[in-house]
């Protein structure tokens, strides 16, 4: 018996022991859930302020019922109290009929709670009601002295009433708990009149947002297209979260947007347009209300279709074919849509087909803005979006353009400049993006590769009518595109093996179409087609990115788009619309080394002008001159061309730095990223451009082009067109700099000024002397020359351009500069040209930074010697810059350099002779952080007038190469892959190593590094307290304009997921020598050598160009995955698995006990 008790006793604290680990274990995790869990609260206003109590008085308006027609005006209130009334809502579903709903309330309105939630006598009577409740909250108009309330939703609602009008300003919120609420029956539910606002959750309380809202697919997927969506807006509204699912109408389905639509967060998902197209949001002008305009900056649009029923895949009619239907997501038919930061619009589509339907996510017309967010941080994401009958496959039936965006004419207009579209699909034109004619599109830096065509352009197509502008920046930059017929479905566009000159595929980047095919049938008097061809990309202006070959040849009648399954108008290509002339050029793929050659375009700048008949020609040849074209070629073909990169490195720089990517995206016949009919343009909006020469304003000789000219353009009305533009050196007022000019900045007066600096950042334009600059709004603006090329005099004129906005459907105009004129009065300046007179009696020059920086740098150092080199002219042996920050010249009275400017020098006095004399100029001592050149000097001569005339230049302007140290942040695995994120501090000092010991210099800082992967970051200047990473590959860290010296290198934030080594016994010690060579010596981990097997690294004779030229390698290792917690530190779910491991242990002894004792039988 004693034994029985004992096992008992045994079981009895085995299990005791089990549970309470497991309660232990568990106390974290169920003190983690009660953090997280939700509270019910009060209202907001619409400043966020907290509700207080009211008394509400009832709404008499009535308004109920029908969905058409014109808003109802009725019950504005206003008041300055914005202290809102606060509504709670419901304990049950309900269903209110409409027609007495107002009837609920009383006009003795009791307390509404200490809590603030607004409840009525009559909706207390009616508490199990929630429709009805909520309906009267929503009527109820706002009391005296307050202008908003707040309605906290606590129990799922079932409306089936239409045509509510809000009397008060609304917000509705969630409890905290998860409800839903279902609408129903015929028309619009909330009609928000003008002057009217309501807002859907909470940007700031996620749990305000635990909102489902549907009309369950309006009784399963609107069969009778009938408009119930949720909102018909007049007024404003905004949605900041919450989930909107399943629900159908004929057009928008949750708004019907007339005025003022904001969406900064929420879930669309499954949501349907029978008709037009717009499965969440369908925007109009209705009536009186002329400006419509819908942004987007957040929440998640996802499988939301334009779906008017079943289409048929072959080439007859069906009920898909409609013109200007699409927008799987939103359909905007007229005002402004905005998309911008992080959004996301994932596998939405648009089914209808034919002329001017497409857009899986969107149909535009009207004004259009996609772009990044202000930060750079964000990005619009277009993913998986199609626009066809079906889902596309590995082949793409018959469908819209635009497999994401689709840009109607109608005098569209449309700024591109950020985002990523990747794996959508069309069933026509564009994989990702289309835009019609009669528009004309902004498109900022861009990457298209890896996308494909089935015919026609894999990466950029433009139809017989489309054209193209483009900046000298090159803000395009194609690669690995390709066409391939395989993924158009319609087999009667296959190549014909029978027929040689049956080819139905060119241009595996780009193509063109000769516009003689809408010339022949639409319109003879339709300009000529052409477009910009740049070698350079955005990623660097001086520097060739990419050589361009012939790819195949479009045959001069073929349109590129009108195949059988398009609808049969006056005429239709067919097969035609897609064949090529292979006796032209030959495909890339198919020719030999000389071929490609041959087919190789030799210009690094070119306009292509496509003419269909002599006077399109003649046409081109005009616009040649009037525009000044570069290497002008006049094709009576279509154009198919192959871009092939200078190297991978440039590839993936140009990935890194652009703001809108395009990768993947497919389309059944041309453009497998990017279609137009339009005008685009390859530029931030918008731009003017002049040019510095010399002589006189309005010279035509382009020899005379002079680099070197600084300007300040000032205006009161105009200013950056966009402060959002991403990548950006800096935004407006900033006070930072970029490299190559300021930023802009507003004066006290309101004017606002920028500097702009030939070949500088703001500088697109990479030739000497000519000066492009973008990003202008409308508006007049002045312009003065703030410094003059090295040995010219400054122009003291000032001259003016008027920036004009783009008309749609057109190129946009250079403006015209003007010179004001004494009186006031200006006059045009010939070519935009503005001249400069060469200085007499003085000798000028200019030092500057190597690469592609044109600062001017301070600090050198200068002898004047006779033509032999052996003498040094006496008053000329140390030339010093004067380097004042003074703009008055006399601060450099009594100096041998007359110039103020840091790095510009004047010098008077040398003697001349009867004729011309010569002498040598010879730089003594480089700026610091900069390597003097050896055996290196510079001609000119001197006439008896004191004319300077250099010898073998143009421009006097003297580079220096910047001392460099570089080195590589690699893992410690084999391979020692590059990784990126690393942050660092170097400090200027001594190093004593018998001791081991590091002094830091006197008043030497510790110079901060960051990692940088970007042109953006890699583009800024160096500070006071940091060096800029001018290398923008991930993983490889340069530092530039180094003083020579011994510096001490600590790591201090290593990359994400890796351990950062000690700085007290791991770092490195780095001589940096004056004529270029690096010694680096590695410590603690870093002494474990990765490349050669030695902790020291040299680069000598010589400047280092590239990291791994430098071989100084500094690891990182991998955090052990056993250090590594779920979500940064021992979480719920680390102590419930503790705690069920402990309670099956327990258990698990106890058997284990229990069969012992069974088997000594002791049980």
């Amino acid at each position: 018996m004693a034994e029985r008790i004992r096992i008992v006793i045994w079981a009895v604290l085995a299990v005791i022991v089990a549970v309470a680990m497991l309660f232990v274990c568990s106390t974290p995790a169920m003190a983690e859930n009660t953090a997280a869990g939700v509270t019910q609260t009060g209202g907001n206003d619409a400043n966020g302020n907290a509700a207080g109590a009211g008394n509400s008085g009832s709404d008499k308006s009535g308004d109920t019922g029908s969905s058409s027609g014109d808003a109802s005006t009725g019950g504005s209130g206003s008041s300055s109290d914005s202290n809102p009334d606060t509504s709670s809502n419901g304990n049950a579903s309900g269903e209110s009929t409409g027609s007495d709903s107002d009837t609920a309330q009383s006009d003795d309105a009791a307390d509404k709670g200490a809590s603030g939630n607004a409840q009525s006598d009559g909706a207390k009577a009616a508490a199990d009601d929630a429709a009805t409740q909520f309906i009267a909250d929503l009527k109820d108009p706002c009391d005296t002295g307050q202008t908003a309330r707040t309605i906290t939703v606590t129990s799922d609602i079932t409306l089936t009433t239409t045509g509510i009008h809000p009397q008060c300003n609304i917000t509705v919120v969630s409890d905290g708990n998860p409800h839903t609420i279902t609408w129903g029956g015929s028309g619009s539910v909330l009609w928000i009149d003008p002057n009217r606002s309501f807002t859907i959750g909470s940007s700031t309380d996620s749990k305000a947002n635990n909102l489902t809202f549907t009309n369950n697919g309006n009784a399963k997927d609107n069969p009778s297209n009938a408009e119930n969506p949720l909102f018909h807006n007049y007024g404003t509204v905004t949605i900041d979260g919450g989930t909107f699912k399943d629900s159908a109408a004929a057009n928008g389905s949750v708004v019907l947007n007339a005025k003022t639509l904001t969406i900064n967060g929420g879930t669309f998902i499954n949501n349907k347009a029978t008709g037009v197209g717009g499965g969440v949001v369908y925007q109009n002008v209705e009536n009186e209300h002329k400006t419509p305009a819908t942004t987007v900056t957040g929440g998640t649009f996802s499988y939301n279709r334009q779906d008017p029923g079943t289409c048929d895949t072959d080439a007859t009619a069906d009920v898909c074919e409609q013109e200007a239907f699409g927008g799987g997501a939103i359909h905007t038919a007229s005002g402004e849509l905005t998309i911008k930061g992080n959004v996301t619009f994932d596998h939405n589509s648009a089914k209808s087909w034919g002329f001017r339907s497409g857009g899986g996510a969107v149909w535009a017309q009207g004004k259009l803005w996609v772009k990044n967010s202000t930060d750079g941080t964000g990005s619009p994401s277009f993913t998986n979006n199609w626009a066809s009958v079906a889902e596309p496959g590995k082949d793409i039936l018959r469908g819209g353009a635009g497999g994401a965006i689709f840009l109607n004419g109608e005098g569209s207009l449309a700024y591109l400049m950020g985002g990523k579209f990747e794996n959508n699909a069309s069933g026509y034109l564009g994989g990702a993006i289309y835009t019609e004619e009669d528009s004309t599109t902004y498109v900022g830096k861009s990457v298209a590769y890896a996308n494909i065509a089935g015919h026609f352009g894999g990466g950029l197509w433009f139809c017989p009518s489309g054209a193209s502008v483009s900046s000298k920046s090159g803000n395009i930059a194609l690669f690995d595109n390709s066409v391939e017929d395989t993924i158009d479905a319609n087999t009667s566009n296959a190549k014909d093996g029978k027929k040689p000159d049956a080819e139905t595929m060119a241009g595996d980047d780009f193509a063109i179409m000769n516009p003689w095919f809408k010339w022949e049938h639409y319109n003879r008097a339709m300009p000529p087609n052409y477009f910009q061809l740049l070698s350079s990309w955005f990623t660097s202006r001086a520097s060739a990115a990419v050589d361009w070959y012939w790819d195949g040849t479009p045959k001069k009648e073929s349109s590129g788009y009108y195949d059988s399954w398009l609808p049969y108008q006056t005429v239709r290509q067919d097969r035609g619309a897609v064949l090529t002339d292979t006796s032209a050029t030959k495909r890339y793929k198919d020719a030999d080394e000389q071929t490609r050659e041959n087919q190789r375009i030799k210009y690094a700048s070119t306009v292509l002008c496509l003419y269909a008949d002599d006077g399109q020609k003649a046409t081109c040849n005009n616009k040649a001159k009037e525009n000044s074209w570069d290497n002008p070629e006049y094709i009576g073909t279509g154009v198919a061309l192959k871009a092939i990169p200078k190297s991978d490195a440039v590839k993936d720089n140009a990935k890194r730095n652009a703001s809108l990517t395009l990768t993947g995206n497919r389309a059944r016949l041309s453009g497998g990223a990017f279609g137009s009919n339009g005008v685009i343009s390859f530029s931030s909006p918008y731009s003017a451009t002049w040019k510095k020469a010399e002589g006189a304003d309005g010279t035509t000789d382009e020899a005379k082009l002079r680099p070197g000219s600084e300007w300040t353009l000032s205006t009161t009305d105009g200013g950056p067109m966009n402060e959002d533009f991403r990548p950006a050196d800096c935004q407006v007022n900033d006070g930072a700099t970029t490299t190559g000019g300021s930023c802009w900045q507003t004066g006290a007066d309101g004017k606002k000024t920028v500097v702009i600096r030939d070949n500088g950042g703001r500088d697109n334009n990479s030739d000497d002397g000519v000066i492009s600059v973008d990003n202008l709004a409308v508006g007049t603006y002045e312009l003065t020359e703030l410094t003059p090329p090295p040995g010219y005099e400054k122009t003291e004129n000032t001259y003016t351009f008027t920036i004009e906005a783009v008309t749609p459907g057109q190129a946009p105009k250079e403006p015209q500069l003007m010179v004001k004129k004494a009186d006031g009065s200006t006059s045009p300046v010939n070519g935009n040209v503005i001249g400069n007179k060469l200085t007499t009696g003085s000798v000028s020059w200019q030092k500057i930074g190597d690469g592609e920086t044109t600062q001017s740098l301070g600090g050198s150092h200068w002898k004047v010697m006779d033509a032999e080199g052996k003498k040094v002219i006496d008053g000329f042996s140390d030339i010093q810059d004067c380097d004042t920050t003074s703009t008055d010249a006399k601060a450099c009275d009594g100096k041998i350099d007359t110039d103020p400017a840091t790095g510009r020098f004047t010098i008077k006095g040398l003697p001349t002779g009867a004729e011309k004399t010569t002498y040598r100029l010879v730089e003594t001592q480089a700026p610091e952080g900069y390597i003097l050149p050896a055996n290196t000097y510079y001609e000119f001569t001197l006439d008896k007038d004191g004319n300077v005339a250099w010898i073998g230049l143009t421009i006097a302007q003297f580079k220096n190469t910047p001392l460099k140290l570089s080195w590589d942040k690699v893992d410690s695995s084999k391979d020692h892959n590059r990784i990126e994120g690393s942050e660092w501090s170097i400090t200027a000092g001594t190093w004593n190593e018998s001791t081991k010991t590091f002094t830091p210099g006197n008043d030497a800082k510790a110079m901060s590094v960051v990692d940088c992967s970007t042109s953006e970051c890699a583009s800024k200047p160096s500070g006071t307290e940091s060096y800029t990473d001018v290398d923008q590959e991930p993983g490889q860290i340069s530092i530039t304009a180094i003083k020579a010296g011994t510096y001490r290198l600590v790591e201090t934030k290593a990359p994400k997921g890796y351990q950062l080594p000690n700085a007290n016994d791991t770092f490195a010690i780095v001589t940096v020598t004056a004529d270029g060579g690096v010694h680096m010596d590695r410590y603690g981990e870093w002494s474990q050598a990765t490349d050669g097997g030695s902790s020291t690294c040299v680069v000598s004779n010589g400047v280092q160009t590239t990291a791994a030229e430098a071989g100084c390698q500094l690891t990182n290792h991998v955090i052990p995955i056993s250090a590594l917690p779920f979500t940064g530190g021992v979480d719920a779910r680390d102590w419930l698995l503790f705690g069920g491991i402990a309670a099956v242990a327990a258990a698990i002894t106890l058997a284990l006990i229990n069969e012992y004792r069974k088997r000594k039988g002791l049980a």
